[in-house]
């Protein structure tokens, strides 16, 4: 059997839309993140607005209407402004409401805390470090006040996708010592986020991708030797050969070949010589 073939074609990716899954069995958010990521894929990701309303159409098309984990998780680094990280540094004391000696001085003056970190290295050094007890009953006289402590946010999601989109409610937050906290969304108020300790007990939404698979369409011109008819044995034949093609690219595991028929219903269709070809093949990967 003599021809020869001439490929051409273009890329075409499909994939399946992300499936979501309530599940109600109350977990902490270790053991959701474990359950989705055996189950499923992992734990809930939401990078868009779209994505936050085919979750909350997921919620109450179960009926539910409170609180879930989602994959959303807080790391905790507290640092105090000035950056001093010696001898007590990691000093907290969160059941009560610098350096060597350090003065004190109150400001009663009411902002927010980057005005006041701003006004006191600018009239003083900066916003207080409280580096033990002593220091800190200094503070005691003092009904609320701003002082040097601060956290960068560290906000990640679990899958490890990157975080851009947010959707956050900024209440009340009781992080205190913890230097982990877990993401939830309550549908009581809409959809939006905060963070609980992890060891807290609620439902939650698991995410599943389907797998991605990818078509190709290849258009062939084929020469066949004029002796030769076009029946199904040569068809399988040119199959057969494109494979062990794709096979030498070292592309053959989760490859199908079928030829792909056109809108009259032919695949092969003759150039003017009469000896050309010029089938389609449809070619998918998952």
């Amino acid at each position: 059997m003599k021809f020869m073939s001439f490929l051409s074609g273009w890329h075409i990716s499909t994939c399946l839309p992300r499936q979501y899954h309530f599940v109600a069995d109350a977990k902490n958010w270790t053991d959701a993140q474990t359950y989705c990521r055996q189950t499923y894929t992992d734990l809930v990701t939401i990078q868009n607005a779209e994505e936050l309303d085919e979750f909350i159409s997921t919620l109450s098309s179960a009926g539910y209407n409170s609180e879930v984990w989602i994959g959303l998780y807080n790391e905790i680094d507290w640092k105090w402004s000035n950056g001093y990280t010696g001898i007590g540094a990691d000093y907290q004391t969160w059941t009560s409401g610098t350096q060597q000696n350090p003065e004190f001085v109150f400001v009663n003056e009411i902002s927010s805390w980057s005005s006041a970190q701003r006004y006191c290295r600018e009239n003083y050094i900066d916003l207080a470090t409280v580096t033990s007890d002593g220091e800190n009953q200094k503070l005691q006289m003092i009904s609320s006040a701003w002082i040097g402590l601060y956290r960068n946010p560290n906000v990640l999601w679990s899958d490890g996708s990157s975080f851009f989109y947010s959707n956050f409610n900024y209440g009340p937050n009781r992080i205190r010592s913890m230097t982990v906290t877990c993401g939830f969304s309550s549908l009581q108020s809409s959809g939006t986020w905060n963070f609980w300790p992890c060891k807290t007990k609620l439902p939650f939404v698991c995410y599943y991708d389907p797998p991605v698979s990818h078509r190709q369409m290849l258009k062939l011109s084929i020469n066949l030797d004029p002796s030769l008819e076009l029946n199904m044995n040569v068809k399988e034949d040119l199959l057969k050969m494109l494979q062990e093609r794709l096979k030498e690219k070292g592309i053959s595991g989760g490859v199908t070949l079928k030829w792909r028929k056109q809108s009259d219903g032919k695949v092969f269709h003759k150039d003017e010589d009469a000896t050309t070809v010029n089938p389609s093949c449809e070619q998918i990967l998952t």
